[in-house]
Formats: structure tokens, sequence, C-alpha cells
């Protein structure tokens, strides 16, 4: 039974987004800070008139549990989504996996952005040791979604299975903090000029920099945006999936057998 998390769509989405504010959240003895803008979407009430104060998060448990006892009993539980979709899917699995109302979650995110602090990892990976929840965190190489340098002191978790131009390749620790594209660099080279421009003439002041000479570095801005959205959006994972197709071994991967090496790599770190 899968619980699937869609991506950004609409401006509001957007808004949740952009919404980098840490919350601190109480889990036990433990003390995190997370992404408040997802945070405060799972948590927000449903649409849905007369359901009282609902959450989306009590509401998609509730729906999941009446499935899982009606007709699914015994099936295995995965929790999936692209981007805003894939954070959103993180959060929610772990607190599906805390409730230890299934044996096991499995999460398969897909260009997930960074979702909480340190203090959220290790409590996520005492989960992982536990036996409670397993995460894929499939991402693209020069997809600058799940690196964003504006969401500081925040780490990923989970398994990195990073799919490169050259075939997958699935790193099982050490990923907590992957280096920024160097498409993202060219990116600030090129909008740099631009805003000053657009900053000096809003204030009233003439800019040093002729409006002819800002086309190159607009020109350098438009290609490195498109490279990195080139690789955010769905169709390139699909394309490096298929790349992976050619690599020996790497379909008969279970997520069980990734899990014993990502297990085995955190006892050897001890971390």
């Amino acid at each position: 039974v899968t619980v699937a998390f869609r991506g950004t769509n609409t401006p509001t989405d957007l808004l949740v987004d952009l919404d980098f504010r840490r919350f601190t959240v109480k889990d036990g003895d433990a003390l995190y800070g997370v992404h408040n803008g997802f945070r405060k979407y799972l948590n927000a009430e449903t649409a849905e008139e007369g359901d009282g104060d609902t959450t989306k998060l009590e509401e998609i448990t509730q729906e999941l549990e009446a499935i899982m006892e009606s007709d699914c009993e015994g099936f295995d539980v995965f929790v999936t989504g692209h981007s805003l979709g894939g954070a959103l899917a993180t959060l929610y699995g772990l607190r599906l996996a805390q409730s230890e109302k299934f044996p096991v979650v499995n999460i398969v995110s897909y260009a997930s952005p960074y979702v909480g602090t340190e203090g959220f990892r290790k409590v996520f990976r005492q989960a992982e040791l536990d036996g409670l929840v397993r995460h894929i965190r499939v991402s693209n190489s020069n997809d600058c979604i799940p690196v964003n340098p504006c969401i500081g002191g925040f780490e990923h978790v989970g398994v990195n299975l990073e799919l490169r131009s050259t075939g997958p390749v699935m790193i099982y620790e050490g990923v907590e903090n992957p280096s920024i594209p160097a498409a993202f660099f060219t990116f600030c080279l090129g909008a740099g000029p631009i805003l000053l421009k657009f900053l000096v003439t809003l204030i009233g002041f003439s800019s040093l920099v002729p409006t002819i000479l800002l086309l190159p570095s607009a020109l350098l801005a438009y290609v490195s945006t498109n490279i990195l959205l080139e690789n955010h959006w769905f169709d390139k994972h699909r394309e490096r999936f298929n790349t992976g197709l050619e690599s020996a071994g790497f379909l008969a991967l279970t997520i069980e057998e990734a899990y014993e090496k990502r297990l085995k790599k955190i006892a050897e770190t001890g971390a």
C-alpha cells in the first residue's frame, strides 16, 4: 500500500517551500528542528467540512489504517513523493513509523529538499536501527533542490540513490550534506550583476554597468537555470533510471538488501 504526496503545484505550495524557518520539535527526550513549511502543511486542518479539527496527517493515517485492516492486512507500507512531496513523505514516514502500527515503513523520496536538523537525523537513524523505517532518497546529480544552500543547518537521512549520467550509485552513509552542483554557482555569477542592476535602479541610482553588458550574465543565468530545473523534473529521473537498467545487479537490489548494507555502514562509523 502506497501513500503518495504530490510536489509543488500551486502558489500556496511555493509558499510552503519558501518557509525556511526552523520549527523546534520535542520528541520524547530529543529536541530537533524541522522545516516549518513542511511541518505546517502536514499539520494543517483538512479542507473537508464537518470533519472537526482533523489534520491532513491524521486523515491520511486514518484512511491508511482502514485500508490495511479491511483489504490489505499484512501488506507492506510505502510512502513516496517528489520534491515537496519527497519532503512530506520523509516527515510523514517517520511519524508513521514511530506509531509502530506497522512492522516497517518504507520511504522512497525523489528530489527531496532538506527536512530537518542533525537532531532530526539522529532520531530518524534510531528508528532505522530499531527496524521501524527504511528510506531510499533518490536524487539526480546537478539538481540543486536537494542541496538548497538557503536551508542552513539541515541534514539528509537514509540511503542516497544518486542518479548520475553514467548510471545509478547507491551511497549508504555520509551524504547528510551533499555538495552543491556547479550549475548553481554559475547561476549566481550570472544573476548577481542583474540583481545589482535591478536594486540600484529601484533605489534611484544609475548603475555603473550598462544594460547591454548584462546580456552575457542573463544568458549564463538562463542556461544554468535550465540545467538545474531539467535535473529536478521527473523526466530526468526516468531517463537515468533507464540508464540504470544496463547496470548489473541494479534492479535486483531490494530495499531489504540495501538496508542491510546501510545498517552495517552505520555500525562501522558508530555515528
